[in-house]
C-alpha cells in the first residue's frame, strides 16, 4: 500500500472526526444557552390540605446541590428530606406528615442559585 491508496480513507476519517467535534461543540453551546433561562422548579401540591403521606415533586434543569426541607410556620426547619447533589431530571420526595401537629407548614426547595417555598396545611 502506498499513500495514494490511503488518501480517501484518511480524508473520510478526518471529515467524520470534524463533524463529530462540531456536533459536540454545538450541543454544548445549546445546553449552556438553555441553562441560562432555566431554573429549578417546585411543583404545587394537588391539594394544599394533607393528612398523611405527601408526595412533593420538583425538576432540575442541570446538576446542582439540592436541599429539600419541611418548615414550620416560623420557617424553622422541621425535617430535611434531601441534602445532596442531584442530576438534572424530575424528582419525587415522599414525606409522612402523620407526626406533624395540625397547622400550616412549608416545603422548600433550595439550590445555590434559587430558593422556592410553598405552603401546605396539615389537617
Amino acid at each position: 500500500m502506498d499513500w495514494d491508496d490511503l488518501k480517501i480513507p484518511f480524508l473520510i476519517s478526518a471529515i467524520v472526526v470534524f463533524l463529530v467535534s462540531l456536533y459536540s461543540y454545538i450541543l454544548r453551546q445549546w445546553k449552556n444557552r438553555a441553562r441560562v433561562g432555566s431554573f429549578p422548579f417546585l411543583h404545587s401540591l394537588p391539594s394544599k390540605k394533607v393528612n398523611e403521606i405527601v408526595r412533593f415533586k420538583f425538576e432540575l434543569p442541570y446538576p446542582e446541590d439540592v436541599r429539600f426541607s419541611i418548615l414550620d410556620q416560623d420557617e424553622q426547619l422541621v425535617q430535611s428530606l434531601i441534602d445532596e447533589r442531584k442530576r438534572e431530571g424530575i424528582y419525587e420526595v415522599e414525606f409522612d406528615s402523620s407526626s406533624l401537629h395540625p397547622g400550616d407548614y412549608f416545603y422548600s426547595l433550595e439550590t445555590a442559585s434559587h430558593k422556592n417555598i410553598k405552603r401546605f396545611e396539615k389537617i
